[in-house]
């Protein structure tokens, strides 16, 4: 008989089958391992020095243990760098002066992190009126949680009031002493030993002035302009560089050099006048552009610029020509002095501009020089030889190369001054009888007109009639027109019925309330020219 094959055992089997799911289950359900968190570190989320000067170092927070004061201190930098690159774009499309600088103080140690941002700004420049902004951060990497000041300062073992006890004592600037201390922040070294950064205010009679300190291990230390500890703090190195690394000397840049700055109306004169004078506006009033004229590609610029210093001009004068295609300043041509003033007219296709300059000192006035160009859309062109119809209406001008010395070569500058006007000059010698001590007496008599475009003989009476007239009014209103005088400068011409109108610029002296720009129109009568209209443009 054949025996039927039993079947296997099922219980075994199942069991077997649920032991692999569950283990299978519980291997898919288990999260993989996680990596440790990366150490805390500062990287550099702007880093911008343009040659306008403005500077800017803020960096960003990466790695770490998230926690409420990390996210914090991430918020406050992201929204301090977006505030600054705004302030900084407002600068670069205004015509104010200044610059903005924001340096980085970073510190790492084993246990802290430490961070201030330095930000001073033109208009505080010395640190005297209104003084610095610093912003601090120490994060204690062990507690996960930014260091108050209480701690810093239980920490030096000192208050604020034995800082200020040790201030008083050391202030050496009579005859007042300081009223008032603030704490802007603080800085924890490598090491854990605390500097702190203090203004204090000393009152003056318009105000206060603003004197930084740092005080660290009861060593108190007054800076100055731009005078930070970067050495004594030990700051950490960043790739690229930060200022504290690269600024070694007045001449030091960034590695890679200057950024550009957006080119615009505003920062293209503000460029040319740190390349054609070396008067960066970090330390002078944004430049006047007294002329500007477009021609293919390139555009002429003729600024006057403020030095600051009698010494070098309180006006200097630098032509630029300015390439639209590379974006930098070709030809430069400077021309130093006390007022500068320029003339510009359009003929046989080609813009002429006439500029002059004069130096006072102690009421004696003496020219500085003569520019004459023409320029067109191949560039700018220096001219130096007086066409002959200039010669024929005043024939005792110099030879050409005394005329449009720039050097301060010739004598005969020291005796003599031009006042460009649209189409000519006009020329002036020295009153023999001039004495600055005199209030009222003549520096200068009117000599004659000399035409350098074949128009401008046509007007030269009437603007010598307005010449005499506006010298006289102004003798009237303030004696010390003498000093400078004459100083009305005639800016544009344009032909009217029976006469011309004139556009006049007076640059100086308008605290009489004679208006700082004006129009007048002359005209020819039987009697001869009079003034037909006075129309002021702008006032004080």
């Amino acid at each position: 008989m054949t025996k039927t094959p039993r079947a296997a055992p099922l219980l075994p089997l199942l069991l077997l089958f649920c032991l692999f799911g569950l283990t299978s289950c519980q291997q898919e359900n288990m999260e993989p391992p996680q990596e440790p968190p990366q150490p805390l570190a500062l990287t550099m989320s702007l880093q911008y020095y343009d040659k306008l000067g403005n500077y800017l170092e803020v960096p960003t927070l990466s790695g770490g243990e998230p926690t409420e004061d990390l996210a914090l201190i991430s918020q406050e930098l992201d929204s301090y760098a977006q505030e600054l690159q705004a302030r900084v774009d407002a600068l670069n499309t205004s015509n104010e002066p200044g610059f903005l600088r924001c340096l980085c103080l970073p510190v790492s140690g084993e246990r802290y992190l430490s961070l201030a941002l330095f930000e001073y700004s033109e208009q505080a420049d010395n640190l005297l009126t209104e003084g610095p902004a610093l912003h601090s951060w120490v994060y204690d990497q062990e507690e996960g949680r930014l260091v108050t000041e209480d701690e810093a300062l239980a920490m030096a073992e000192t208050t604020l009031d034995e800082i200020f006890k040790q201030i008083l004592r050391q202030h050496t600037s009579p005859p007042r002493s300081p009223e008032e201390l603030d704490l802007l922040g603080f800085l924890l070294s490598k090491e854990g030993t605390p500097t702190f950064f203090l203004n204090a205010w000393v009152p003056v009679t318009d105000g206060q002035f603003s004197y930084l300190y740092t005080w660290s291990q009861g060593e108190l230390t007054r800076l100055y302009t731009y005078d930070l500890p970067f050495f004594s703090l030990n700051l950490d190195r960043f790739d690229p560089p930060l200022y504290h690394q690269w600024y070694s000397d007045w001449n030091s840049q960034p590695p890679g050099g200057f950024d550009d700055p957006p080119f615009n109306e505003y920062t293209i004169p503000k460029l040319l006048a740190e390349e054609a004078m070396g008067l960066q506006s970090t330390w002078h009033p944004a430049p006047e552009v007294l002329a500007r004229h477009t021609a293919g590609p390139y555009t002429l610029l003729l600024i006057l610029q403020d030095s600051g210093v009698h010494v070098g001009g309180f006006g200097n004068l630098a032509l630029g020509v300015w390439d639209s295609r590379d974006q930098t300043n070709g030809d430069l041509w400077t021309l130093g002095g006390d007022y500068g003033l320029c003339a510009s007219w359009e003929e046989d296709g080609a813009y002429y501009l006439l500029c002059a300059n004069t130096s006072a000192g102690s009421g004696w006035e003496s020219s500085s020089g003569t520019g004459w160009f023409r320029f067109d859309e191949t560039g700018l062109e220096q001219l130096t030889t007086l066409p002959d119809l200039a010669r024929e209406a005043l024939p005792e001008l110099p030879d050409d190369a005394q005329l449009f010395d720039d050097t301060y070569e010739y004598d005969w500058h020291d005796d003599h001054k031009i006042l460009p006007v649209p189409g000519g000059m006009e020329l002036y010698t020295r009153n023999e009888d001039y004495n600055a001590a005199r209030p009222g007496t003549r520096q200068w008599d009117y000599t004659g007109f000399v035409p350098l475009s074949r128009n401008a003989a046509e007007y030269a009476p009437a603007a010598q009639f307005l010449r005499e007239r506006l010298w006289a009014r102004e003798l009237e209103g303030d004696d010390y027109a003498s000093f400078f005088g004459p100083y009305l400068h005639i800016s544009e011409v344009s032909a009217v019925e029976n006469g011309w109108r004139f556009g006049i610029v007076n640059r100086d002296w308008d605290s009489n309330g004679f208006p700082s720009q004006f129009t007048l129109t002359v005209t020819q009568s039987g009697q001869g020219w009079t003034i037909l209209e006075d129309i002021p443009v702008s006032g004080n």
